[in-house]
């Protein structure tokens, strides 16, 4: 075999022909191939979110796939709460006997609302005009709802995002009084006349807190902080007020 000199000059690097010969023999076989279905008719969920059991234990409402769903822990089965198919569901919460579940609904058309849905009945009831709500709970005798309202940003459009807070609406309906300018997880005292709040912030550049508060709703201006942690994210008040419960290592 001939070779080229890397240095050689352009007159002695011309290209030439060089004769040789192969002999060999190739194996064809048919490519491995798996079939992959696109969109099945049926599938098991991987993911249910904001998962809640009803006070007496015998249901278990969830969203997956955008849609609640109610299971019957006695049977097994599970059941989609609404058919329709206009907009998501997310957030559900039971009420204090059960019978009924707040929850809020997005669309990327008509944003999103608060909606109390009667279990037995199936009736429901818009809270809210179009915004961005998150974390809708009842009240202990079902007249009130409360709730997160967000501001828009990145994917959502900015529209209906002012005035960011804690709402409490009436249950059938009506206009929602803002109670806080800032807290997430709201959920009432065993008597109804306050809400729990959680507050997170920073104390440092790398030092971080999260805080329980507790506020009275005859005066939203009185807030009383019942915990501080640097380690939790989020805390949990048992129905009658008793018991605290948090949830620790998660960053920030």
């Amino acid at each position: 075999m001939a070779r080229v000199n890397p240095f050689a000059s352009k007159a002695e690097d011309a290209a030439r022909e060089i004769a040789f010969h192969v002999k060999d023999t190739r194996e064809m076989r048919e490519a491995v191939r798996f079939e992959t279905p696109v969109s099945p008719d049926q599938f098991d969920v991987k993911q249910l979110r904001w998962v809640q059991t009803s006070p007496d234990g015998r249901q278990v409402v969830y969203s997956a796939l955008g849609y609640l769903h109610l299971r019957d822990q006695a049977t097994g089965q599970v059941r989609r709460l609404t058919q329709q198919k206009d907009h998501f569901e997310y957030y559900p919460s039971f009420s204090r006997d059960g019978k009924e579940v707040v929850y809020v609904s997005w669309s990327d058309e008509e944003q999103g609302r608060v909606r109390r849905l009667d279990l037995k009945t199936g009736k429901e009831t818009v809270l809210t005009a179009p915004g961005k709500y998150v974390e809708p709970t009842l009240s202990p005798d079902g007249r009130q709802v409360a709730f997160v309202k967000l501001r828009g940003g990145n994917l959502t459009s900015p529209w209906n995002g002012l005035e960011t807070g804690v709402y409490v609406v009436p249950a059938k309906g009506g206009e929602a009084q803002r109670v806080a300018k800032s807290g997430r997880q709201p959920q009432f005292t065993a008597d109804g006349q306050s809400l729990y709040l959680t507050r997170s912030g920073a104390s440092s550049e790398v030092d971080f807190f999260t805080k329980l508060v507790r506020l009275d709703l005859a005066y939203p201006g009185k807030e009383t902080v019942l915990a501080t942690s640097e380690f939790a994210n989020q805390f949990s008040v048992s129905p009658d007020g008793q018991w605290l419960a948090w949830e620790i290592g998660r960053a920030h």
